[in-house]
C-alpha cells in the first residue's frame, strides 16, 4: 500500500492533469450535444490517447532524437507507424470486444474519410504536448545532473580545502614532538588516498609534509650535527606549505651562498629561525618582505633573518625559541656560537646567528670545495 501511495503521489500531476482534460473532454461535447456516448467508447478512446501521448513522449521522441543521423526521417517513419497503430489497433480491439458482447458496451464506428481524418487530427493534437512533455522531461534531467555535478563539484572543493586547512594548519612544533611514527605515517598514507585523485597540491603537500616529519623523526637528539643543506632543504618545505596555506601570499625570500650547502652545524636552528618568522612575523602585507639569508664573511658563518613584527604579537613571543637557539650555541662552540636579535625603527625583527667556521664540524669540507672552484 505505502508503495502505491508514493507512486501515486509522485504522479499526481498526471492524474490532475488527465482528469482535468477528461472532464472538459466528456462534460463539453455531453453539454452542447445534449446527451453522452457508450461507456466502451470513451474507455477505448482515452485510454488510446494517454497511451499514444506517453509512446510519442517517453518512447517514439527519445528513439527518434538521439539517432546519430537521419533523425527527421526517423521521426516522420515513427509517426506514421503511431497513426497506423493509433487507427487500426484500437479499432481491432473495438470489433473483438462487438464481437463477444455486442453492441451494448461500445458502438459501431465506420473506417471512412471522417474517421481517417479525426484520427489525424488527434495524433497531430496531442502530439505536442506530447512534444513538450518530452522537452520539460529532458530540460529537468539536464537540470538535476547540473545540480549533481555542481554538487559533487562543491563537495570535493570542500574535501579538498578541508584536507588542504587541516594539512597546513598544524602548527611546527612537531620537530620538538614525541610523536609514534607508525601512527603518523598511517595517517598521512590515508590523506595521501584522500588527495590522491581530487587535490594535486594537496598530495603533493603531504609529500612535503612527510619528508619534513621524517627528518624530525630522525633521530635527530642524537646527532650533533646536520648539513646546512638538509636544514634548508626543509626550510624550503617549510615555505612551501605556508604559501599553500596563504594562497602564495606571503612575501618571504631564502637566498645562501654556494658554500654554505657543505657546512655542518647543530640541529634546528635555520628550521626554528624560520618557523618563528612564520609564527610571529607579518609576511602578509604588501611591502613587509621577509628574507632569510646563509653567507660567509671574514670566516664567520651567518644565518641572519628578517622580517615585519605582525600587530598581534610582541617580540617577546619569540624568546623562547631563541633562548633555546642561545644556550645551544654557547654549549656547541664554546660560547663561540651566538645569537643575536634586535628590532629597527621600521619594526623588522632581525635575528643573527654567528659561528667562526673553525668551530663548524667539518670545515675542511668548505675549504676543499673553495679549492675546487
Amino acid at each position: 500500500m505505502n508503495r502505491v501511495a508514493s507512486s501515486l503521489k509522485k504522479k499526481k500531476y498526471h492524474i490532475i492533469g488527465w482528469t482535468i482534460f477528461l472532464i472538459y473532454d466528456i462534460i463539453l461535447p455531453a453539454f452542447i450535444s445534449g446527451r453522452f456516448g457508450m461507456l466502451g467508447d470513451y474507455i477505448l478512446v482515452y485510454i488510446k490517447i494517454i497511451l499514444f501521448f506517453y509512446c510519442h513522449a517517453l518512447v517514439v521522441l527519445p528513439f527518434a532524437l538521439k539517432q546519430q543521423k537521419n533523425k527527421a526521417f526517423m521521426l516522420i517513419l515513427l509517426m506514421v507507424l503511431e497513426y497506423f497503430a493509433y487507427v487500426f489497433a484500437v479499432h481491432a480491439v473495438r470489433l473483438i470486444i462487438i464481437h463477444f458482447s455486442g453492441t451494448n458496451f461500445v458502438s459501431i464506428v465506420k473506417l471512412d474519410t471522417y474517421y481517417y481524418a479525426g484520427s489525424f487530427w488527434r495524433i497531430i493534437y496531442f502530439a505536442i504536448p506530447a512534444s513538450a512533455y518530452y522537452l520539460f522531461r529532458e530540460a529537468d534531467a539536464k537540470n538535476k545532473q547540473n545540480i549533481d555535478l555542481e554538487r559533487q563539484h562543491f563537495l570535493s572543493a570542500m574535501e579538498k580545502k578541508n584536507i588542504e586547512k587541516e594539512l597546513i594548519k598544524s602548527d611546527y612544533a612537531y620537530i620538538r614532538a614525541q610523536i609514534n611514527p607508525q601512527f603518523l605515517f598511517n595517517l598521512l598514507d590515508f590523506l595521501q588516498r584522500k588527495t590522491k585523485k581530487t587535490s594535486e597540491r594537496g598530495s603533493k603537500a603531504i609529500s612535503v609534509l612527510t619528508e619534513m616529519i621524517r627528518y624530525s623523526l630522525d633521530d635527530l637528539d642524537k646527532k650533533k650535527f646536520v648539513l646546512i643543506s638538509d636544514e634548508i632543504r626543509q626550510v624550503e618545505h617549510l615555505i612551501y606549505l605556508n604559501q599553500l596555506r596563504f594562497d602564495s601570499e606571503l612575501q618571504v625570500s631564502l637566498h645562501y651562498s654556494k658554500e654554505v650547502v657543505y657546512l655542518e652545524i647543530i640541529p634546528l636552528v635555520l628550521l626554528t629561525l624560520a618557523e618563528n618568522m612564520f609564527k610571529h612575523g607579518d609576511l602578509i602585507t604588501p611591502g613587509n618582505k621577509g628574507s632569510i639569508e646563509l653567507y660567509v664573511e671574514n670566516d664567520v658563518f651567518y644565518i641572519k633573518t628578517k622580517n615585519v613584527i605582525s600587530s598581534n604579537k610582541k617580540v617577546e613571543g619569540y624568546n623562547a625559541g631563541l633562548d633555546n637557539i642561545s644556550k645551544r650555541l654557547a654549549f656547541a662552540y664554546n660560547n663561540l656560537g651566538k645569537l643575536e636579535y634586535s628590532v629597527d625603527t621600521y619594526n623588522y625583527f632581525i635575528a643573527m646567528v654567528k659561528i667562526p667556521l673553525s668551530s663548524l664540524a667539518n670545515p675542511v669540507r668548505l675549504e676543499i670545495k673553495n679549492d675546487g672552484n
